[in-house]
């Protein structure tokens, strides 16, 4: 089953991560890297504008921090839910690469398979992410090991592509981190991992009914 239909247009991949890389004793236990695609020509404006949050950011909503730390736990629901029908109703698709970091010696070693497992994912035949005309990764290049495997990968991979490290984050930046929250989730809900917090957040069954099912139906 292909996902997007051949054709010579530009294909748009938003790049967050969940977790962190560290493999010190404050390091998290997963590390997750979530891309969001888009082909360029798809407009939503106004399903964009339907997004009840000015800013979203999935785990500092979940658990009342930073700028979310004075909007009550019922806002902060219908905010989630707003970014979780945005995500899933338009033709944005998803893939995140998970990493249990207790399965790898150090960083270098968990970057190389990262890079390993783009380079399949990118090559794939049922994705057709290689008949694009033009693929344009976009990046905050926090880690500079995503930066350098991206741009290692797609000059091996395309003739016409850029990585784009950017300062300021978009909308579709927030969905590619919604998708790696929710993978994230679903990971600490198979191992039995969640915290007080997500439990405090996530209503009996409403995390794998309303967010980890509909999500999972979205990616390649």
């Amino acid at each position: 089953l292909t996902v997007f239909i051949k054709m010579k247009k530009t294909l748009q991949i938003y790049i967050d991560e969940s977790g962190n890389p560290s493999f010190s004793k404050q390091g998290s236990q997963f590390y997750i890297i979530s891309f969001a695609l888009l082909i360029k020509e798809d407009l939503l404006d106004k399903s964009i504008n339907k997004i009840r949050c000015k800013s979203f950011h999935a785990s500092p909503l979940i658990r009342g921090k930073d700028i979310f730390a004075n909007v009550d736990i019922i806002e902060r629901r219908k905010q989630f839910l707003s970014m979780a029908i945005f995500a899933t109703s338009n033709n944005i698709r998803y893939h995140s690469f998970i990493y249990c970091k207790k399965n790898y010696e150090n960083k270098e070693m968990l970057f190389k398979t990262f890079r390993r497992d783009l380079h399949e994912f990118l090559i794939q035949p049922n994705n057709n992410l290689l008949e694009f005309e033009t693929v344009n990764f976009y990046y905050d290049d926090g880690q500079k090991e995503i930066s350098d495997s991206l741009k290692f990968i797609i000059e091996a991979l395309y003739s016409n592509s850029n990585v784009i490290l950017v300062n300021k984050k978009t909308r579709l930046f927030e969905v590619a981190d919604y998708a790696g929250e929710i993978a994230l989730l679903s990971q600490k809900l198979k191992f039995g991992y969640l915290t007080k917090s997500d439990k405090a957040f996530f209503r009996n069954k409403e995390l794998r009914n309303n967010y980890i099912k509909p999500l999972k139906k979205k990616m390649i």
